[in-house]
């Protein structure tokens, strides 16, 4: 037997996301959408992007939280942009990293996975739907199934896979050229 555990750490640079988020009910956006309802102004006119960047509105004063990785996020000015200063403020948030390619001010981040093996079957004009939503690009394969049936988006949401219902123990996204 060679078989050797790997640490989080290890999974993380290697794309491979291990954590789950710490408010699962919201992980869905229209449930962070509807919790800015009653937020002062200078937030609620930006509540869509907010919600989009994983922010909702915690009810004091014009703070928010990370459903994710639960970072809170308070005075805002009309200049801030919700995706940067979640960003800024938590660069080790597992949402910021799986969605680092949705705001053209991150910085990119290239990784090397070495002796990962993915199994999808495709063929040269089809893009593989979101399993979920059925309207985005599926772009995450799950573990440990290997199934490639979320989009990022919609991964947030799910404790199983949406293919075959396995447990899902971790996550990576892909990128398709």
């Amino acid at each position: 037997m060679n078989a050797t555990a790997v640490s989080e750490e290890t999974a993380s640079h290697l794309g491979i996301h291990t954590r789950r988020p710490l408010n699962a009910h919201q992980a869905i956006l229209h449930n962070r959408m509807t919790s800015f309802t009653n937020s002062p102004p200078n937030i609620r006119a930006r509540a869509e992007d907010m919600a989009e960047a994983g922010l909702y509105y915690t009810g004091i004063a014009d703070c928010v939280e990370c459903f994710y990785c639960g970072g809170v996020l308070r005075s805002w000015e009309s200049v801030d942009d919700p995706w940067s200063e979640h960003y800024r403020w938590f660069p080790n948030c597992t949402f910021v990293q799986l969605n680092s390619t949705r705001n053209s001010n991150h910085i990119a981040v290239t990784r090397s996975i070495s002796n990962a093996h993915i199994e999808f079957t495709q063929t040269a004009n089809s893009k593989p739907r979101c399993a979920v939503c059925r309207i985005r690009r599926s772009n995450v394969v799950i573990e440990p199934c290997h199934h490639l049936g979320s989009c990022v988006e919609c991964l947030e949401s799910l404790v199983r896979c949406p293919e075959c219902h396995e447990l899902i123990r971790a996550s990576m996204e892909v990128c398709f050229y």
